[in-house]
């Protein structure tokens, strides 16, 4: 046996000592995250911190923000003490990796990592902070330190798949709602907390405590949730109530017909599993067996282990033939509907049902014009937009006993109030209607949010107007918390009546949101499902002041390409509606394209009425304003724009182009569509008078010379109620012989239609 050399021994040592990460992958991008922090990006996903001291970054984005969607594992290596607010919000990974050095982890911090499966806090945190962990969907164990004193407001909110939580014995504080919705078991190994706000419990909850513990004496009690159970426990033979589930495995048999769940103990160390049969489900639009994408679902025993779900791709894209036509299948398996793709050296245009319908050297409205919001929703017409926003109109009370059940207080003692529940209603109801115009579906009020918003809406009537305002000296901590927590994690609207403040986020005016849009792409997040509203009346510079909730992403997604607003199709212009100042944006979906930066996307915008073309580029900005935004508002890949109308009102047929783009294949692709905007006051889709084409009540020789100018395209009718009258001869299309049996009705050479 050869002898080891002194240095190769003295090596040995060392490594022993300091363990060292190996990568096999080479590094992508790096940088700094703290003053003696530093990042690097792997290519095989994996995201490392490494250094000494705590984590921070000049902007609201992480420095690796760009990567979020590609990060698949996070290894925080030993020496940083913090994570930093947002750090890994909407983080693509499935593993984190934290260092015994961790004492602090700020708000958001992990926030909807829909993939992450199980986390171990580290000994020292001794707080979790507002949304740490809210809306990872697929977190099913957690392990909290003994050090751990608080829970913060929406800490593990959303989070579906964790069926039991173990608190530490020295836990003092549980805040509103930071555990709770899909958990079905909490145990508590110490003395009850001193603060335990509502829990807004979703599904039967069980509650283990220590039996013979005086603390629990007098038994907490949870404001609207009833599905509640308490039992006591040998805190000496804890498991045979209760297991304190480790990281949960899952494993599919070779065949794929069972699927066992398993998880080690951590108090006894025995092997927990279970084994179910498994269903398996092929998409639709897969052909074979063998193709397309393959969902698995199981149900398990839900205090252990929960719902499973996961699928897999199959790469199966390309040119599909059938007796139908021709097809062509994506990489995700879906076949491309209503797109434009650039194949073989032509453009090739795909309708709705996914079927070839034309190809062309440019991409053109004319042979298929795209549709915002998702594919299985109908494109509303003029008159069922116009009754939609007839029916949820804006118009809020102004006196306070129409607004308020209790009426808050703007000095001390300070308090929410109340705002009646129909208010609330109305103003999601209208927020609804934007989302339908958009093409997606409608949201529901959460008076739950609601009550948290209406703490925001006080705060930022009191103290100065922002989403971190100061705290009033007067006001107390609980109430700033609340109220801070809230501003924090919303819209929020300055100067608007209640109702109108959908309309107003829509618009997003202001330089502090051109070339940005959060507000209204919060409103038009695909994933929005709940929503909730507070509201101050009356008191502060700008008299109104409303929290929106809108930052949930509960709602299951549907097949969308983009989202638009103005949204394509008809499209309201009255001056209240879209202002000529509004800047539009196109939102592409993530899944569908890949990622683009702004010298990329080049964007055409044609004014039919008069054939003038609108550029957007790196190059060439109309009236200065062209961003390609990809921060996570809901949904990132936003491109905005703002071509000038003829007047201070949009009105007629817009094409819109945008290029730049590819599918996940490479291929390029193209957003286009046309808008129709239209003057959505109800009162022009009644039923006319036949040849009354000016609505005055007489048919004469004014409505002949109106209707001469619309066929000659002089000047076009726009109104339904206008097309209905001129359209004489009844057959669902206004031209020369509406003109001539116009004019011989005139001329009483006939004496009715």
């Amino acid at each position: 046996m050869k002898r080891a050399s002194a240095a190769a021994l003295a090596l040995i040592l060392i490594l022993a000592l300091f363990p060292v990460q190996l990568f096999a992958q080479s590094p992508v991008s790096k940088g700094s995250c703290g003053d003696e922090l530093s990042w690097t990006f792997y290519s095989d996903g994996t995201l490392v911190i490494s250094g000494r001291g705590d984590m921070s970054f000049d902007s609201y984005d992480a420095p690796w923000d760009t990567f979020t969607h590609e990060i698949k594992k996070v290894i925080i290596e030993s020496g940083v003490t913090s994570i930093a607010n947002s750090a890994f919000y909407e983080c693509a990974m499935t593993e984190v990796e934290l260092p015994q050095s961790i004492v602090s982890i700020g708000s958001w911090a992990f926030s909807e990592c829909y993939g992450l499966t199980s986390v171990e806090i580290p000994e020292g945190v001794a707080a979790l902070e507002t949304n740490t962990f809210s809306y990872c969907y697929s977190l099913n164990s957690v392990s909290l330190p003994k050090s751990l004193k608080s829970i913060g407001y929406n800490a593990f909110s959303g989070c579906s798949s964790l069926k039991i939580l173990v608190l530490p014995e020295d836990l003092e504080i549980i805040e509103d709602y930071a555990v709770g919705y899909d958990t079905v078991e909490i145990a508590f190994t110490g003395p009850c907390p001193k603060q335990i706000g509502s829990l807004n419990l979703h599904m039967m909850t069980t509650f283990y405590y220590p039996k013979d513990d005086p603390s629990y004496e007098v038994l907490p009690v949870f404001e609207g949730s009833t599905n509640v159970e308490w039992v006591p426990y040998d805190p000496y033979d804890r498991c045979s109530s209760f297991h304190d589930p480790g990281a949960i495995d899952y494993e599919r048999s070779d065949d794929n017909t069972l699927i066992t769940a398993s998880f080690t103990c951590r108090s006894c160390g025995e092997l927990i599993s279970e084994t179910v049969a498994v269903t398996r489900y092929i998409s639709s639009y897969a052909t074979t067996d063998t193709e397309g994408e393959v969902s698995y679902y199981a149900s398990f025993d839900e205090s252990k282990f929960g719902y499973y779900s996961a699928y897999e791709v199959i790469p199966c894209a390309g040119w599909k033939d059938d007796q139908y036509g021709q097809l062509f299948q994506l990489a995700d398996g879906n076949y491309a509907c209503s797109m434009w793709l650039l194949l073989d050296g032509k453009w090739c245009a795909f309708g709705e049902d996914g079927y070839l319908i034309g190809q062309a050297d440019e991409p053109s409205a004319d042979i298929l014009s795209m549709k915002s919001g998702y594919l299985s929703r109908e494109k509303m017409g003029k008159k069922q937009i116009a009754q939609l926003l007839a029916d949820n109109p804006t118009d809020t009370p102004y006196q306070a006993e129409e607004i308020y059940d209790e009426m808050p207080s703007f000095e001390a003692p300070y308090a929410p109030g109340k705002v009646k529940t129909e208010l609330l209603q109305r103003a999601a109801d209208r927020l609804s209607a934007l989302r339908n115009i958009a093409g997606l579906p409608g949201v529901k009020l959460d008076l739950s949010l609601s009550e948290n918003a209406q703490y925001g809406a006080v705060l930022n009537a009191v103290s100065e107007f922002s989403h971190y305002p100061s705290k009033p000296e007067d006001m107390d901590d609980d109430f700033y918390s609340k109220g801070s927590a809230s501003t924090s994690s919303s819209n929020i609207y300055g100067g608007v009546a209640l109702i109108a403040t959908p309309d107003g986020f829509m618009d997003d005016p202001g330089s502090n949101n051109s070339g940005i849009l959060g507000h209204r792409r919060w409103q038009l997040n695909p994933a929005l499902g709940k929503v909730g509203f507070g509201y101050a009346f009356g008191y502060g510079r700008y008299r109104y002041y409303t929290n929106e909730k809108v930052f949930d992403s509960s709602a299951p997604v549907q097949r969308y390409n983009f989202i638009s607003w103005p949204a394509s199709g008809s499209f309201p212009s009255v001056d209240s509606f879209i202002y000529y100042t509004t800047e539009w944006s196109v939102t592409v979906e993530p899944k569908t394209f890949k990622s683009f930066g702004l010298s990329d996307i080049r964007v055409t915008v044609e004014r039919v009425s008069d054939g003038k073309v609108f550029i957007f580029s790196d190059t060439e900005r109309e009236d200065g304003i062209f961003n390609v935004e990809t921060s996570n508002y809901g949904v990132s890949n936003c491109i905005i724009f703002r071509p000038t109308p003829l007047a201070e009102t949009y009105s007629g047929l817009y094409n819109v182009t945008i290029t730049g783009l590819h599918d996940m294949l490479g291929n390029e692709a193209a957003v286009v569509f046309q808008i129709d905007f239209f003057d959505a006051d109800i009162s022009n889709f009644g039923e006319g008078i036949l040849g009354d084409v000016n609505d005055d009540r007489v048919v004469d020789a004014n409505d002949l010379t109106i209707l001469s100018r619309h066929v000659a395209m002089i000047e076009q009718l726009v109104t339904e109620k206008q097309l209905g009258s001129a359209d004489v001869n009844r057959d669902g299309t206004v031209d020369a012989n509406d003109l001539t049996m116009l004019s011989r009705y005139v001329a009483k050479i006939i004496k009715e239609f």
